[in-house]
């Protein structure tokens, strides 16, 4: 459904619910302890257009952030980042088996 079409009672409850999905996402991958979401707002006060960002991030210190103009997207691109990064983790390679 278009965002333009659809009532919000409230931005609050509107966010909360996002935060709500976002979280069970994030805790269904077992993505961590800790995520990072910031949403900048910018433009000029009294005309033109406004500028929404969307920056999702795993722990508090932002390590793997993605941006995006949407959160669904943002989050998807988090998601398939952080599959690859788990999925191609170097690992460690014992030698205590190797002939000299």
């Amino acid at each position: 459904m278009d965002e333009q079409m659809v009532a919000i009672v409230s931005f609050e409850g509107a966010l909360k619910r996002e935060i709500k999905r976002l979280r069970q996402r994030l805790a269904d991958a077992n993505v961590g302890s800790e995520f990072r979401l910031d949403i900048e707002v910018t433009g000029r006060v009294q005309e033109g257009e406004v500028k929404v960002t969307y920056k999702l991030s795993q722990g508090s210190y932002g390590q793997n952030a993605t941006e995006g103009n949407s959160l669904a997207p943002t989050l998807d691109e988090f998601m398939r980042r952080y599959g690859w990064n788990s999925t191609n983790a170097p690992k460690a390679i014992s030698f205590q088996d190797v002939p000299a």
